[in-house]
């Protein structure tokens, strides 16, 4: 899946995700590297590959939490990565996701802050 790692709306890179595992295979193109998540080296001019995956799965729901394996069953994904990665790798503790380059999704229309969970989702995950 060819997406956009955006910071709210400030594009930072395009990025190549690999649709069974959810790793970051390529970043191709560097857009606001000042926007980047700290601690990710960009002095090639492009950031650090491993440094942004660990940065990626850093979000994912622990695969050791409660209930998680029936919740994956139900919302039909195999690993907790593919989880963060249908959910555009949207978090309450940041402003970080990942924007589908296909999609016209914008920040104001997704993020935790301002729009509510999916309660067929947060039922799933929360009981």
């Amino acid at each position: 899946m060819q997406c956009t790692l955006m910071n709210k709306n400030a594009p930072v890179v395009q990025i190549l995700i690999d649709d069974d595992t959810a790793a970051i295979v390529k970043v191709t193109k560097a857009l606001e590297l000042a926007y980047l998540p700290i601690g990710i080296d960009y002095r090639t001019g492009i950031p650090n590959k491993k440094e942004l995956n660990e940065w990626w799965y850093g979000r994912c729901i622990p695969a050791s939490r409660s209930g998680i394996r029936e919740a994956l069953e139900k919302l039909d994904v195999s690993h907790t990565e593919q989880l963060m990665a249908k959910c555009y790798g949207l978090s309450l503790s940041d402003q970080y996701w990942m924007k589908p380059d296909n999609t016209t999704l914008e920040w104001s229309n997704i993020n935790f802050f301002e729009n509510s969970f999916s309660d067929d989702v947060g039922n799933i995950l929360f009981g």
